[in-house]
């Protein structure tokens, strides 16, 4: 489980947006890692 705050309001955000916009929510995957390596293990299960 992530502890940092900021990771929670960024999904929360992300729940939002989604919801506002139809888009059903199955399953929220947390990954800590750089926004520009796409080797991570949790974004390739996506």
């Amino acid at each position: 489980m992530l502890k940092n705050p900021n990771y929670r309001s960024q999904a929360e955000a992300m729940k939002k947006f989604c919801t506002a916009n139809g888009i059903t929510i199955d399953k929220v995957i947390k990954e800590i890692g750089g926004g520009l390596n796409f080797q991570r293990k949790k974004f390739i299960t996506l």
